[in-house]
């Protein structure tokens, strides 16, 4: 017997396309379904110029416990907010992959984003091996969780982007 929690996540994801945005500028947003409220957050958008940034690389957690979760997103935000701290406010998040244990639980996932630092700071992903794993179908392996969680492009996890003078990318490996 498959334990009950594969196939549910109780939580939604909702995808708002922001446009006519300023370049260097912080907004606050608050999410709402007309009886519930969100607590108010806030990003900032890049200046676009060649000005200096700071990312945070995130690599490999699929941690199987819980206290090895605990221990390895206190870590993460304790180096966010270090950086912060320090004058040097992390920017971004880029993951390497393999963020959640197994891509078929809505238990990792609801663990990940449960963590106040993804509501304020912008985390881009890549798909590993574990996003595909704990969900089978017909097919093999269904990344239907990560594919409603992460809003990357709809092709297999890979991404670029412009940031002032940089350029980044994400590419997925996982055939």
């Amino acid at each position: 017997v498959q334990d009950a929690r594969y196939y549910t996540i109780t939580d939604y994801n909702y995808e708002v396309y922001l446009t006519n945005l300023n370049p260097g500028t912080e907004y606050i947003y608050r999410v709402t379904d007309g009886s519930q409220k969100s607590d108010v957050y806030k990003f900032k958008t890049s200046t676009g110029n060649n000005d200096a940034f700071t990312f945070m690389f995130i690599a490999d957690p699929q941690l199987y416990s819980e206290t090895g979760a605990n221990a390895y997103y206190y870590c993460v935000e304790e180096g966010v907010k270090m950086a912060n701290k320090n004058g040097t406010p992390v920017d971004f998040l880029i993951g390497g992959g393999d963020m959640v244990e197994s891509g078929g639980d809505g238990y990792f996932w609801n663990r990940l984003y449960s963590l106040d630092l993804m509501k304020e700071v912008p985390y881009m992903a890549v798909t590993g091996n574990h996003e595909f794993t704990g969900l089978q179908s017909y097919l093999g392996v269904d990344g239907r969780f990560y594919t409603s969680m992460v809003n990357n492009p709809k092709n297999g996890g890979s991404y670029k982007y412009n940031n002032g003078g940089s350029y980044v990318s994400g590419e997925s490996m996982v055939a």
